[in-house]
């Protein structure tokens, strides 16, 4: 019995061994095995003869293993249309069929060897992931403004228009709020407030004083200026002017202002009653010419003088008589006088215009011109006086002293 029991435990005991034996030896066996795989340099695989190859490059396909450990293994290059985009063992490339025309995309980069095609959004959307549609970026409402515009990667962000201060009226992807129209500056009255969506409405002032105030502040405070400006200009040119004048001269012009009726001696404005409505205008340009250039008259009355000495010697009615006679002219209306001695209204005018600046002077320039003629004669002044109906001046010339030379 003894020797029995001795027997069935040694069969358990080697049993145990044995069990255990099997399980070290297969521990052993695995960290053998994975330190193995994991000892493999990068970019490489083994081959099931356990020769060691090189994988083949991005863009590039197997088409057979090395022959030898650390050599590449057999590639060939990706054909049009297919690509590869890692280090690989694969026996082909894979298809391009990445289409960048739907789905409001567009292509930026073509399929090649090593990558498909490549799609970004259309402009005006946007993907949150690679793998998501496009969608069309966010319209901000009306009141709203656009913080931060959305781009190829992210939504627009919109933000609200702070009331009172700015607006926005149609909705924009883009665009930002608009400032509020201030009517007080203006000058005008706020009709409807400006709100987040619309813009102020302005009306008419109902403060009309006031405005009528400004526009007379504003007359006043330009034209008053101006006047004194040109009081002092008038007064300087009429004290020069009178600086300049002698005695003789300014007696001289007064009476011929006071003669033709432009001027009273007072220096109140009045018409000539015997004068025509055409020829008050002409007395009227005569003055305004004598007031714009009384320093050329003073001239061309010296140098009138002057003559006088040289023509004293010309044949017909004495330059004395010429010049009383002119003096007399001034007091009636000279110009018929001449056209009764046949003078013609084209000589009249130029001479006017050649000594605008002094009447006396034009009628004595006629009278010289009709002397020069030899037209001019004592009869033929008293007969144009008598047809004129001035018969008191007629008899005058008719006296001895007058006769003709």
């Amino acid at each position: 019995m003894k020797l029995a029991n001795r027997a069935v435990n040694f069969n358990i005991n080697c049993s145990l061994h044995l069990m255990l034996v099997i399980v070290v030896i297969y521990q052993i066996h695995s960290v053998d095995c994975g330190t193995f795989l994991s000892s493999l340099p990068p970019k490489t695989y083994k081959t099931s003869n356990g020769t060691l190859c090189y994988m083949c490059s991005p863009g590039q396909f197997k088409v057979g293993d090395c022959i030898r450990s650390g050599q590449d293994a057999i590639c060939k290059p990706c054909a049009n249309g297919y690509f590869q985009t890692v280090e690989n063992v694969a026996g082909s490339c894979q298809l391009c069929i990445k289409d960048c025309t739907q789905h409001n995309q567009e292509l930026i980069e073509v399929c090649n060897s090593t990558t498909d095609n490549i799609c970004q959004c259309s402009s005006g959307y946007f993907k949150l992931n690679t793998e998501g549609f496009c969608q069309k970026h966010t319209m901000c409402a009306p009141g709203e403004w656009v913080k931060s515009p959305g781009n190829k990667d992210r939504d627009t962000i919109c933000e609200s228009c702070i009331e009172g201060q700015n607006f926005s009226i149609n909705g924009s992807a883009t665009e930002g709020c608009l400032p509020c129209t201030r009517c007080d500056v203006k000058g005008l009255n706020e009709m409807t407030p400006c709100t987040i969506k619309s813009d102020a409405q302005c009306g008419p002032s109902s403060d009309r004083s006031h405005n009528l105030g400004a526009i007379l502040g504003g007359i006043f405070g330009t034209l008053i200026p101006c006047c004194i400006i040109l009081a002092i200009i008038f007064w300087y040119y009429r004290r020069h002017q009178r600086n300049s004048e002698s005695p003789e001269d300014e007696a001289e012009r007064d009476q011929f202002i006071h003669q033709q009726g432009l001027v009273s001696l007072d220096g109140n404005n009045f018409k000539n009653p015997q004068a025509g409505e055409q020829d008050i205008k002409e007395n009227a340009d005569q003055a305004e010419c004598i007031k714009i250039d009384e320093m050329k008259s003073n001239e061309a009355l010296s140098d009138s003088k002057k003559s006088n000495s040289s023509a004293s010697s010309q044949k017909g009615i004495h330059l004395s008589v010429l010049r009383e006679l002119s003096t007399d002219l001034i007091s009636m209306e000279w110009k018929f006088f001449f056209r009764e001695l046949s003078v013609d209204d084209n000589r009249i005018q130029q001479v006017k215009q050649d000594h605008c600046h002094d009447v006396k002077e034009q009628i004595y320039q006629l009278l010289l011109y009709l002397n020069q003629k030899g037209t001019l004669t004592i009869s033929s002044i008293i007969k144009a006086f008598e047809t004129l109906d001035r018969n008191d001046l007629a008899a005058k010339y008719s006296e001895e002293e007058f006769s003709d030379s």
